[in-house]
């Protein structure tokens, strides 16, 4: 089945700059591109003199109305049969076109595929290689069956685009998670889409550590933390594998561990630990920044990888607590019933049940393995048991009272863990709660007054 004709949209504002250098490339395409359209987004600058200029289809928007609302418009406007999304900042390779229609034409049920940037970021600077490595390692590192989609250099059916409303340009007007959420949408209606690592694209922005905080924080963390917080999917891919939550989890307890600290200076060790155990965990990111950009700048780069786990767990906190709140005063039904789920109330015959079985099973075969070894000294330690529980001894016969010794035990130990563990939850959800309602009633007063 042919994939058809591609049209390329590429949304612009204030790109006269780098734009050139964008359509050059797209021109280049082996196939080439059925057209190139270029949104110009309400630019105040050249940006559509030079698409005209280089052969683009320009669409002008009356308002500046965001990359969402901009990629919308060039879709609607697109004639081919699968649409190439390319930001203005981004070089693709000359294959890149040639990759999109390989990939619909071998998968008939592909809805989307993407790529990543490359390897060879534009701009000079620790900051700037920094940020399009880590994009370029996590999409290199992606699962091939992907959870997402990425815009900047990604193509989908535009059929299929327009059926499912394209990208939500009135909750995204601004720079943002749109193409996560698009993403989100089609796989939640079962659709397919493709990672493809070697569908790239040089990147020629320039970044800065406040303007890198900013865009991670506003634009992406805090978003996106709401949207998985709603959609309630929590994918094992990109930069939310289990090493990476692990990670920001380890930078949050050596957080707290270094405010302590100063009361407890031994602390100080299990902060190191903590933050030692995020290097190994990520041990394969450094690696591969020493291979490209060699071992000062690896190590250049370990802080500015600890700082990104402080500020994108800091943000999840802001949103969940947000989330939090906003429910309880809403529904406090509900999250009772969330929190439920989240913490399930422990069976505490069940377990200990099974903490017994365990118990009473290791006394047994313990016991039966010295029966058969036998010689002189037979057990002396578990022969001490003898003293504690009558009638146990290193025989057959009493392995079975040491297995019944073993599992009252056991039984009465997994017990009294439940029943701790279930008080401990129920006394944690009581305190929160009593917090925020303590809190609502502060910001009546507040109101009031």
């Amino acid at each position: 089945m042919l994939a058809g004709p591609v049209s390329v949209v590429v949304p612009a504002y204030n790109s006269s700059h780098d734009l050139r250098e964008c359509l050059a490339a797209l021109r280049q395409s082996i196939p080439p591109a059925l057209e190139i359209i270029v949104v110009d987004d309400a630019s105040t600058d050249e940006t559509s003199a030079v698409a005209s200029e280089l052969g683009a289809v320009v669409l002008r928007l009356a308002g500046n109305s965001g990359p969402a609302a901009a990629r919308n418009a060039g879709a609607r406007a697109a004639r081919g049969a699968i649409v190439l999304f390319v930001d203005a900042d981004v070089v693709v390779a000359s294959d890149a076109i040639g990759r999109v229609v390989q990939a619909f034409e071998a998968d008939a049920d592909l809805a989307a595929v993407f790529g990543s940037y490359d390897c060879r970021p534009r701009r000079p600077g620790l900051i700037s290689q920094y940020r399009n490595l880590l994009h370029y390692y996590t999409h290199q590192s992606g699962n091939p069956e992907a959870s997402t989609f990425w815009s900047g250099c990604g193509a989908i059916r535009r059929s299929l685009f327009l059926d499912v409303g394209g990208f939500d340009a009135a909750r995204f007007p601004r720079p943002s998670i749109e193409d996560i959420e698009l993403g989100h949408r089609l796989r939640a209606a079962g659709h397919r889409i493709r990672l493809d690592r070697d569908l790239q694209g040089t990147h020629l922005k320039r970044w800065r550590l406040l303007s890198v905080i900013r865009t991670d924080v506003v634009s992406r963390a805090v978003p996106w933390a709401r949207l998985i917080l709603t959609s309630r999917r929590f994918p094992d891919d990109l930069n939310l594998k289990w090493d990476q939550r692990v990670s920001l989890g380890l930078v949050g307890v050596a957080g707290l561990l270094l405010l302590v600290a100063p009361l407890r200076t031994e602390l100080l060790g299990f902060a190191a630990f903590a933050v030692a155990a995020v290097v190994v965990l990520n041990r394969r990111w450094f690696a591969f920044l020493r291979r490209e950009r060699g071992i000062a700048f690896a190590f250049a780069c370990v802080p500015l990888h600890l700082l990104y786990y402080i500020y994108s767990g800091l943000s999840f906190a802001y949103v969940y607590h947000e989330a939090v709140d906003e429910m309880e005063s809403r529904s406090p039904e509900r999250l009772t019933e969330i929190f439920r789920e989240a913490f399930p109330k422990l069976d505490r015959v069940a377990l200990g049940t099974a903490v017994g079985l365990t118990c009473g099973f290791s006394l047994l075969l313990a016991t039966l393995f010295l029966v058969v070894k036998g010689g002189d000294v037979v057990g002396p330690n578990l022969a001490l048991l003898a003293e504690y529980f009558p009638g146990y001894t290193v025989t057959a016969t009493g392995s079975l009272i040491g297995f019944l010794y073993g599992f009252i035990a056991g039984f009465a130990g997994g017990w009294i863990m439940a029943l701790s563990r279930n008080a401990a939850v129920y006394l944690l959800f009581v305190a929160a709660s009593q917090r925020r309602t303590e809190r609502r009633r502060m910001r009546k007063l507040l109101e009031y007054v």
